[in-house]
C-alpha cells in the first residue's frame, strides 16, 4: 500500500544567491512529533500546516 506521508519544502534565492529566505517547510500537523521539545520559532525556517500540505498564495 502507498504511503500517504508528504511534506513540502520551497527553497527561494536571487540568481546571485546574494539574497536567500529561509526554507518554507509545510507539513499536515501544526505540532510535529519530531519538533516535540523544539521552539520552531528559534529555527531559521517557516514552518507552515494545512490539511492537504499544498504551497498555497496565503502561505507564499
Amino acid at each position: 500500500k502507498k504511503s500517504k506521508k508528504q511534506l513540502s519544502v520551497a527553497l527561494c534565492t536571487n540568481a546571485n544567491r546574494s539574497y536567500k529566505l529561509p526554507f518554507l517547510i509545510i507539513d499536515k500537523y501544526a505540532n510535529l512529533q519530531c519538533f516535540k521539545n523544539i521552539n520552531i520559532g528559534n529555527l531559521p525556517i517557516f514552518y507552515q500546516y494545512n490539511t492537504k500540505t499544498w504551497i498555497l498564495a496565503i502561505i507564499f
